[in-house]
């Protein structure tokens, strides 16, 4: 088995996922004809792995992954867009919110908040330039998580907050496709989102058979 394909199925031993390699990463085309460009989801060329996650040390690199293991079903909703003042668009906040809220219900998630700072909350941040004939755009979806990274210790009133999984999309379109390129690129990250995140609810129930069968002995 290659290095790099070792060092995953140890990972996933260890983490208890399953090996998760992101397909390859595509180039911009000089021209407006839509197109992305998504951020691989591991690092096998490199001794850092750069994106939110749990990492583990393989022969001095850090091959990393994803896990939403135990994460729960109530997830707030909320949508970001970065714009010059004058930059008109053919979507708003508040229509890529309600597209991303009735993705998280399909797949039965509570968007409603449960305080003023709920956490954990999903993100989606769309950051938009203006350039001839078109426009250049980041959609950048990231869930972001109550952690506790043992620096100083906190009152109960207070947490500590950071991106937990992300995965970001840039993209250039022509004015007439621009909305349409939006909402796909949204709808795949949100796909990538709920992959993961069914495969950790399932997870999740053979743990809690497994236990259950356990405790019957």
């Amino acid at each position: 088995m290659r290095p790099f394909l070792f060092a995953i199925a140890a990972l996933s031993s260890l983490f208890g996922v399953d090996e998760h390699v992101a397909p390859p990463v595509t180039t911009t085309p000089p021209n407006l004809s839509s197109s992305t460009t998504s951020v691989p989801a591991f690092n096998p060329g490199g001794t850092v792995y750069t994106h939110p996650g749990i990492v583990v040390n393989q022969g001095g690199s850090f091959i990393g992954s994803d896990h939403l293991l135990n994460i729960g079903r109530n997830i707030d909703v909320i949508t970001e867009i970065l714009k010059p003042a004058d930059a008109e668009l053919p979507f708003t906040e508040a229509s890529i919110n309600k597209l991303i809220i009735d993705q998280f219900v399909k797949h039965n998630i509570d968007t409603h908040p449960t305080n003023a700072q709920s956490l954990p909350f999903f993100n989606m941040l769309i950051v938009v330039y203006p350039v001839e004939q078109g426009f250049v755009a980041l959609c950048d979806g990231r869930l972001i998580e109550s952690i506790d990274p043992k620096r100083v210790k906190l009152d109960k009133d207070t947490q500590f907050q950071a991106i937990t999984w992300e995965k970001k999309t840039l993209l250039v379109s022509p004015k007439e496709d621009f909305g349409a390129t939006i909402e796909k690129a949204v709808n795949d990250i949100l796909a990538t989102f709920f992959e993961r995140y069914d495969y950790f609810d399932r997870l999740k129930q053979k743990l809690e058979q497994k236990n259950e069968t356990e405790r019957m002995r």
